[in-house]
């Protein structure tokens, strides 16, 4: 009876997690090649490279942001290591996107210019159909593409939890500098002559 383990198990179950948009990916990719056909993809092709190419579109105002976002009011050199990490992973999540979207538009492209009839012919031997196998392939590819939104989604809203987090840093900062300006902007007590001194009363 194999045992349960704890850690080993649970690392699994949190790459499966990380990974689910893969996995939907795959199985939309073998659906495509064993149920759509040529003639049904190209009377949507136009539709999905409209599709892709606005989420390009979307992808360059997020990927500029990201690059920019960091600004140096009330960030330590610990804050900015720490964003920095995350930032970099932000921006190669935004990158590998916009890959799987300029792919997706050119199989989709030639697809359509093709009717998605495809071979390969091996000389001396016979003429392969591979028509299956890249309607598959575009399934794989365009079906990651549309199931990672759900991450730009949350993306944005990450970005958006980090500038409410540098504003408040600057405006802590900045209280902080505008106190310590008046503290030393404060004329010190001058003390009148005499101030402090003792008078005896007068002996009768």
């Amino acid at each position: 009876m194999a045992k349960f383990s704890r850690k080993k198990d649970g690392r699994w179950i949190r790459f499966a997690l990380r990974r689910w948009d893969f996995g939907v990916a795959l199985v939309t990719s073998g659906l495509c090649a064993a149920f759509v056909t040529g003639a049904k993809l190209k009377e949507v092709s136009s539709e999905l490279i409209t599709f892709f190419g606005i989420q390009s579109a979307v992808l360059f105002p997020a990927m500029l942001l990201t690059a920019t976002i960091l600004k140096p009011d009330g960030l330590t050199a610990f804050d900015l290591a720490r964003y920095r990490r995350a930032l970099s992973l932000q921006m190669t999540f935004w990158s590998v996107l916009l890959a799987l979207d300029f792919l997706s538009v050119g199989l989709a492209i030639v697809g359509k210019s093709l009717s998605w009839q495809f071979s390969l012919q091996i000389p001396y031997l016979r003429t392969f159909d591979t028509s299956a196998a890249m309607i598959g392939l575009f399934g794989l590819v365009g079906g990651l593409a549309m199931v990672r939104t759900v991450h730009v989604v949350r993306g944005v809203f990450s970005l958006m939890n980090l500038n409410s987090d540098l504003v408040g840093k600057a405006i802590a900062a900045k209280s902080v500098s505008i106190e310590t300006d008046r503290k030393a902007n404060v004329t010190p007590f001058a003390k009148p002559a005499g101030f402090g001194r003792v008078i005896e009363p007068p002996v009768r």
